[in-house]
């Protein structure tokens, strides 16, 4: 040391003596070793070497501008006594040379290493002059440190290196450069264990992947967390690092912790090409994660179809299990992918499989979703029929759950497919009596019936209805529905659409078998023809669509293209399904004038009497509609289809259909704005159509507007019990999709009602006994924050309520009894409660049906005290434990919200206040968590409550307690005037209620406290 570095050695030794440390030093790393010629690490010896900036002989430093001869305010030398301070470091840890790197300035950096600029003196966080210099891609400037001896494998703080720093930022010079000094490893990693080469991939920057590989990295190097640079880059959705990691053999089946192999990521972000790349690279499609799932699941999930069809092709295995016994196709359906299910089906999917903690079966998941597409997809393959008994774990059968849900179409398939109707539960529940519990009429008159083939309950009459008239309409010939097989044929060839009276000829000369729908031919697999076609073998379409010109709608076959293609999307509509769809189009499907002629005597009186008939075939609940609103730029006639008063009817008349069995293909805004477009829409009132449709244009003029707006009238006296669906809730085809009913739609359904009432020739064909309202806008779990949409959404409640109320037949409501929230605006809570029950009262009229008990526990929950008195007067018998939701009686809810008047009149017939819920909370308690002193009073002074007082829920708080804790000063008064023990202690913490009053600076409660006896 004294013969290497005698001036070093005399400051030390002058600082020792005067005991005075010196200040701003360099730190080097532990992992680095000072170059020939420079001082050892002063990070181990403070002072030492040409790093130190401070003064030994204790005077005070000067600033650069204030030290003379400096340059650049750098000097060399310190004053005296040889120290070298040109690599002073700043007041944020950096060297000038380090501040000139970064920044890329070569003069700068040039001038500093000709003044000997310490090369490798490191940073605070350890970063050095030459990763500065790397993570900003000057090339020039690291090149001039490579030169100088910097040292390329130092390490920073968190392992990273100038090399995978540069590579961190794609910069492929710089990482030429380092690479070419033969000194920059690729093996070193970073304290979460990736290599230069993962930075690179993160990047997505080719070039220095190339770079990188060339030079000897590791494809196959983890992280701590098992990513390797084939994940990242497959994440990231890098496709050409992907194919050069794969060309250089990178293991396509190691697993990271989470995400699994890199398979798996690209089929759950549905990366297509990429996940080409993997297969032809031979990545396993059958390996599982450590929770067991395969690529092909996480696919079928995500609903990425192409991933799911490929994978297939790939030979992956659909009956693979996962931890929680799950299936490919159990993930499908529960993510409501039809398109994938049926892929999965066809490749040979077990049906039979029940999830391990549910225990259900694809089926009994899609009945839960009520999901009718799902289930009709599930029943056309034969193997389903054996699950249909198959209860979960709670030994409910999938009839049993459609019967809760209250989804007749479901109801009436799985019963025809051989469901049992005396199965009971673990809790010795049949179907009916599930359904009775819940209040679902139509469901109970459904169940009543059974397998006879006639059954009279309301649902099914008016099922078979419906399709007798169509049917009949069908059988006269005056319409066609002609098989998809024909059109697609047509399609593929070069010709237009026939016009009907050519359709056979046009098929013979293309080699098509075109047999029209004939119902007579349509049977089961037991060869009986369905009382009606929900889940049957066959679909029904039909086509709306403007015409492009007078001679011909679809000249071009712009129209056909479309169609095909929107009925494709349909899982009947594709190659392989066992159902086979008719679609009627009125060019092929109605006689036509053959060009240059007229139709025949009995053509014209066919087309006559087809034509009259337009709204059975749109409104049916027996057929889908596609509305092809798209007109070419060259047509023609260019109108827009909602433009088009024929149009206009056509889509009018399917809005008394359930919205599921109507399709568009018009991109709406919302959809471009990636919100999801509106699935629900309304009927409107024939003032409202009228409206409407003298606004749009007709080839006749006026003559055609008013025959429209007859054939609407007459249309909705024909149709009115269509709207039924609107009031039961069949009208969404998923649970989700209810939402939709919010505050337009329920206020335009209101409008419509309250027309209907108000006509007794239509009033007397609309009689809904159930009014189903679970999931909508108006479940008080999705009610806004907002005060003002509040208020909004539940003012339509009450408007759609009385409306419904005066077609005097409800005596159901289903919907989630609300629950104050003890966090949100106590007077919100209260006028919007206010607007409901006044709701309530509108639609349980006095002049009305009495409303079954089964509503007690919402008409409770709002302080629907009048209905309750009615109620409870009028039933004998009265089961004032109905229907409890998670255990919460009529009783309880009222109690939680603060409805004294109702208390009373429950406690007054007997209602139980010893009943406990799912948190063995009792109605006490539920009060005094709110501070309701009223109902407390009513509860203390009833035998019932008296027995509670004391009693502690599930976390040994007592009713005292929680009003001690609430800050809720009353309650307590009447608790402790009730006798309340003020020395129960909770679990775990024993604290007494005095001490929750303590601890929350509840003073007025305290000072209750004082005198009892008890507490001292």
């Amino acid at each position: 040391m004294d013969h290497y570095f005698p001036e070093i050695v005399a400051i030390i030794a002058k600082h020792n003596r005067a005991k005075v440390h010196l200040k701003r030093t360099g730190v080097l790393f532990s992992n680095t070793r000072a170059p020939k010629g420079s001082a050892e690490s002063v990070a181990k010896h403070p002072g030492k070497g040409n790093g130190g900036a401070g003064f030994g002989d204790g005077r005070k430093e000067r600033s650069a501008e204030e030290r003379p001869g400096s340059s650049n305010g750098q000097r060399i030398c310190a004053d005296g006594d040889g120290t070298r301070e040109i690599d002073r470091l700043d007041d944020v840890g950096r060297t000038a040379l380090m501040r000139a790197s970064e920044k890329g300035d070569s003069l700068e950096v040039g001038r500093l290493l000709d003044l000997h600029a310490a090369v490798d003196l490191q940073h605070k966080d350890g970063w050095t002059a030459l990763m500065m210099a790397s993570m900003g891609g000057h090339r020039d400037t690291a090149r001039l440190l490579r030169d100088a001896s910097a040292k390329v494998d130092i390490q920073q703080k968190d392992g990273l290196t100038a090399l995978a720093l540069a590579a961190l930022r794609g910069h492929a010079g710089t990482v030429n450069l380092l690479l070419s000094a033969k000194a920059a490893r690729t093996d070193l990693h970073d304290k979460d264990g990736w290599s230069p080469l993962m930075f690179a991939c993160l990047a997505g920057d080719t070039a220095t992947v190339r770079l990188l590989l060339e030079a000897g990295s590791d494809t196959n190097v983890q992280g701590k967390d098992g990513k390797t640079a084939l994940m990242v880059s497959a994440q990231k959705g890098h496709r050409e690092v992907v194919r050069l990691l794969l060309d250089a053999k990178a293991d396509t089946d190691l697993q990271h912790e989470e995400l699994g192999t890199a398979l798996m990521i690209t089929c759950r972000d549905g990366q297509f090409e990429m996940l080409q790349f993997l297969l032809d690279a031979k990545a396993d499609v059958n390996i599982q994660n450590r929770k067991g799932e395969t690529a092909l699941m996480l696919a079928s999930a995500a609903g990425h179809q192409d991933a799911v069809h490929l994978l297939l092709d790939t030979k992956a295995d659909p009956n693979l299990i996962s931890c929680h016994h799950t299936t490919a196709l159990m993930k499908a359906v529960a993510a409501g992918k039809v398109d994938i299910a049926q892929q999965l089906l066809l490749a040979g999917a077990s049906l039979t499989e029940r999830e391990g903690r549910t225990g259900n079966t694809a089926l009994m998941q899609a009945v839960n979703m009520r999901d009718m597409e799902l289930i009709e997809l599930l029943f056309s393959f034969p193997q389903t029929s054996s699950t249909v008994n198959v209860p979960d774990l709670e030994g409910k059968s999938s009839l049993m759950r459609a019967s809760v849900n209250g989804h007749m179409p479901s109801v009436d398939l799985l019963i025809r497919r051989g469901a049992e109707l005396e199965l009971q539960d673990l809790e010795g529940k049949t179907a009916f009596q599930l359904a009775e519990e819940v209040g679902n009429v139509d469901v109970m008159e459904r169940l009543r019936g059974g397998r006879r083939l006639e059954v009279f309950d309301p649902w099914s009459v008016e099922m078979v209805s419906e399709w007798n008239e169509l049917r009949s309409l069908i059988d006269t010939q005056a319409v066609v529905f002609w098989p998809l097989s024909f059109l697609k044929a047509v399609l593929k060839s070069d010709k237009p659409l026939p016009y009907r009276q050519k359709v056979l000829e046009t098929a013979e000369s293309l080699e098509v078998d075109c047999h029209p729908f004939c119902a007579n031919t349509m049977t089961d697999a037991d060869g009986i023809a369905p009382m009606h076609p929900v889940g049957a073998p066959f679909k029904l379409v039909a086509v709306s669509y403007p015409w492009v010109s007078r001679s011909h709608p679809d000249p071009d076959r712009f129209r056909l293209q479309l169609v095909v293609a929107q009925l494709e999307r349909h899982w009947w509509g594709r190659e392989g399904s066992s159902v086979q769809a008719f679609v009627f189009w009125d060019y092929i499907s109605l006689f036509q004038h053959p060009p240059g002629s007229q139709r025949t005597e009995n053509e014209e009186k066919l087309f006559k009497a087809g034509l009259s008939k337009m709204d059975v075939i749109y409104s049916s609940p027996h057929t889908h509609v596609i509305r092809s609103t798209q007109v070419p730029p060259t047509a023609v006639n260019p109108k827009p289809y909602t433009d088009r008063g024929w149009c206009w009817f056509e889509s009018a008349v399917t809005t008394f259909k359930p919205p599921g069995q109507v399709v568009t293909d018009v991109i709406s805004a919302a959809t471009q704005n990636q919100q999801s477009p509106s699935f629900l829409r309304i009927p409107a009132t024939p003032p409202a159509f009228d409206s409407a449709i003298e606004k749009r244009t007709f080839t006749n003029g006026k003559a055609d507007a008013e025959s429209v707006m007859a054939l609407y009238r007459n249309f909705l006296q024909r149709n009115v019990h269509k709207i039924r669906v609107f009031a039961d809730g069949s009208w969404a085809p998923s649970w989700e999709t209810r939402k939709e009913m919010g505050v337009t739609a329920s206020l335009q359904l209101a409008e419509m009602i309250e027309y209907v009432a108000a006509e007794s020739s239509l009033a007397v064909q609309l009689q809904p006994p159930v009014l189903d309202l679970r999931r909508t806008a108006f479940d008080w779990l999705y009610w806004p924050s907002s005060e003002q949409v509040c208020s909004e959404l539940t003012s339509a409640f009450e408007q759609l309520l009385c409306a419904f109320g005066k077609l005097r037949s409800v005596t159901v409501i289903q919907i989630r009894p609300v629950n104050m929230d003890p966090d949100e605006d106590p007077e919100m809570q209260r006028e919007c409660m206010e607007q409901m029950s006044r709701g309530l009262g509108g639609l349980f009229r006095e002049d009305g049906p009495l409303p079954l008990e089964v509503n007690l526990p919402v008409l409770a929950s709002v302080g629907a005290s009048e209905v309750i008195a009615r109620l409870i007067s009028k039933t004998p018998n009265l089961n004032v434990y109905v229907n409890p939701t998670e255990d919460n009686t009529a009783l309880s809810v009222a109690a939680q919200n603060g409805h004294s008047h109702v208390v009373r009149l429950l406690l007054d017939a007997k209602a139980d206040a010893q009943r406990l819920n799912a948190e063995s909370r009792t109605a006490l308690v539920l009060a005094a968590l709110h501070g309701h002193a009223e109902v407390l009073q009513l509860l203390v002074e009833d035998a019932s409550g008296v027995t509670v007082l004391n009693l502690q829920d599930q976390h040994g708080f007592t009713a005292l307690m929680i009003a001690s804790e609430e800050g809720h000063t009353d309650a307590v008064r009447v608790l402790l005037s009730a006798k309340a023990d003020v020395t129960v202690k909770s679990n775990g913490s024993g604290r007494t209620a005095l001490m929750l009053a303590e601890e929350n600076d509840h003073s007025d409660i305290v000072q209750l406290f004082e005198g009892t006896s008890q507490s001292n």
